[in-house]
């Protein structure tokens, strides 16, 4: 074996030198004086890793307001879009509240990316576009969290800083603020990023931008980031808000919920199947799925007229729209799946059977007289014509598909009995070609 050696040590360090050199750009070496500070002067924000900033995290971590901060930091990620910070923020804050996304990444891990958030927004239309701020609430149920809502109109300051002290007391609940950069001198418009700490004695937030190849983290004061909340987003022209994430959700939500929660209203929909139906079934006599339709009727949001308006993605497909991305179509075929499946259940039939019962006739008579008389709302009343007169209306009834293996009495008292009822909202738009 030939051990001798083909270049020097010496030689050996010029020749890797040259090797690196050769294989590199040229780089403009700056001096210290040349960089400019991504906080000026007279920014009222105070970048995370200046001296200031540090006293500020050690005091709030020492008043116990930072408590959230290290499972954020532990999964924060930068955006990898310049209009996903909505989609870049909702992933962090999931991951740190550990909740299971149901499905794999890549190879066996199981962990939300930006990707993956796809539920209520085509990603192609969010990087082109960016995200409202309903969508984001939307893309946070549809994940599995318990979520708070509030845009700045249903909230005020005062109620602002008890939601940002509670989460930044938890490990289980953060915020996610939905803003305008110019009250901080920033450049950009609209921006979603969480909240990582408080600061009681400065009454100051700390905010984990997501856009960390502009902005990195910062302290704002908190009644500036109020104002910056409290503006109006020209795609909606409605005001932002923030969102509060917590833990998750007792119960998982329906798999077509997450297939198709497009429209903001679902969330009010959802509350009312999920909350409101429950207690009126505890509160009202219902001994059978005749009575059960009627107290539905009766009391549906008035959000519902909305939401059923919205032309399901079910109908986009039979009508042959081709221009959906790969995505897409993969979704509505798993939804539409699932509907068949449903259509396929012996409560669906007892649903097709009901609806020549005369009872759905005098029960609509009935509400028109009520309606004439107390005037109630309009567009509760104009829904439940619309469902009685709609030929399409038969799979009314696919929302308890469990309802063939337990007795009425079982369901009723189930604490899960409306959990599936966001099934039969999902059929229902479908049935409803409007």
């Amino acid at each position: 074996m030939n051990s001798k050696r083909l270049l020097s040590p010496n030689k050996d360090v010029y020749y890797f030198t040259g090797l690196i050199c050769h294989a590199i750009r040229p780089v403009r070496v700056h001096r210290q004086d040349d960089i400019k500070p991504l906080f000026n002067s007279s920014s009222p924000a105070i970048e995370f890793a200046s001296c200031d900033g540090k006293r500020l995290f050690s005091e709030a971590l020492q008043s116990g307001t930072m408590e959230g901060f290290f499972r954020l930091i532990s999964y924060f990620q930068t955006q990898s879009e310049p209009a996903y910070c909505g989609l870049a923020s909702l992933s962090v804050v999931l991951n740190a509240l550990a909740i299971d996304p149901g499905r794999k990444w890549k190879g066996p891990w199981r962990w939300f990316d930006e990707s993956m958030l796809d539920c209520c927004e085509p990603l192609e239309k969010v990087k082109a576009e960016g995200i409202t701020f309903g969508k984001v609430a939307c893309l946070a149920h549809c994940a599995g969290a318990k979520v708070e809502a509030y845009r700045a109109n249903e909230s005020n300051f005062e109620d602002f800083r008890k939601h940002v002290i509670k989460c930044t007391t938890s490990e289980d609940c953060h915020v996610i603020a939905s803003y305008h950069r110019r009250p901080f001198q920033q450049t950009g418009t609209g921006h979603f990023s969480p909240i990582g700490g408080y600061h009681a004695g400065k009454d100051m937030a700390l905010i984990l931008d997501v856009a960390r190849f502009k902005y990195p983290p910062h302290w704002v004061p908190l009644s500036l980031l109020w104002d910056a909340i409290n503006t109006v987003d020209d795609a909606t022209g409605l005001l932002r808000g923030y969102i509060m994430l917590i833990s998750r959700l007792p119960m998982a939500p329906s798999l077509l919920y997450t297939l198709s929660c497009r429209d903001d209203n679902w969330v009010k929909v959802a509350k009312y199947l999920r909350e409101d139906v429950p207690k009126l079934l505890r509160s009202e006599t219902v001994n059978s799925v005749q009575a059960l339709f009627s107290l539905l009727f009766r009391t549906l949001p008035a959000s519902a007229a909305d939401f059923i308006k919205w032309v399901v993605e079910v109908r986009r497909q039979e009508e042959g729209v081709s221009s959906l991305s790969p995505e897409e179509r993969e979704r509505l075929n798993l939804k539409d799946e699932v509907l068949c499946q449903v259509r396929g259940t012996r409560l669906f039939k007892l649903a097709k059977e009901l609806l020549s019962d005369p009872a759905f006739g005098s029960l609509e008579e009935r509400r028109r007289r009520r309606r004439k008389k107390k005037k109630k709302n309009y567009k509760q009343s104009k829904l439940f014509t619309k469902l009685h007169t709609s030929q399409y209306f038969f799979p009314l009834l696919p929302f308890f598909p469990h309802l063939s293996k337990r007795t009425w009495e079982e369901t009723k008292s189930s604490n899960t009995f409306s959990t599936t009822t966001l099934t039969w909202c999902a059929g229902l738009m479908v049935s409803l070609k409007i």
